[in-house]
């Protein structure tokens, strides 16, 4: 009984290894300082995915609701898992579906995942980009224990 724990046991450190392995590549892909997921840990993309949409890299929105949102724009969220159906109604960008994102380990709300022609009509080019409510993300400090 002991030796079949300690296999599962072993067994869950290799796995641990290996998804630490896989969000270290995915996160660290796009350069720049991890973003976690300010309830769990998990890396969700990082300050190199940093990108502008419509002039800026922060926006702020409210929904229908009346919820204000402040978020950033990021070319890339490996951290993120997509909940629900895409919808166009009530898009903060034109010509943009949208969908709400989830951290991929704990399934908080993180933002949302905006794509589309956007707005130009052609649908050819299409854009792609992740709009993450800032507050709910938390820099990693760098070797200094600094933030950016």
């Amino acid at each position: 009984m002991l030796q079949c724990f300690q296999k599962e046991e072993e067994a869950r450190e290799r796995e641990g290894e290996r998804e630490g392995e896989r969000e270290r590549f995915a996160v660290e892909e796009g350069g720049g300082r991890k973003l976690r997921c300010s309830a769990c840990g998990n890396a969700v993309t990082s300050t190199g995915e940093r990108i502008e949409v419509g002039g800026a890299h922060v926006h702020e929105r409210e929904n229908p609701h009346g919820y204000l949102y402040r978020f950033g724009c990021f070319a890339a969220a490996p951290g993120c898992a997509s909940a629900g159906v895409p919808s166009r109604q009530h898009t903060w960008f034109a010509g943009c579906w949208w969908q709400v994102q989830v951290c991929a380990a704990c399934a908080a709300h993180l933002g949302w995942l905006f794509f589309g022609d956007g707005g130009d009509g052609g649908g050819d080019g299409g854009i792609q980009f992740w709009a993450l409510i800032l507050d709910r993300l938390v820099e990693e400090a760098d070797e200094r224990g600094e933030t950016g």
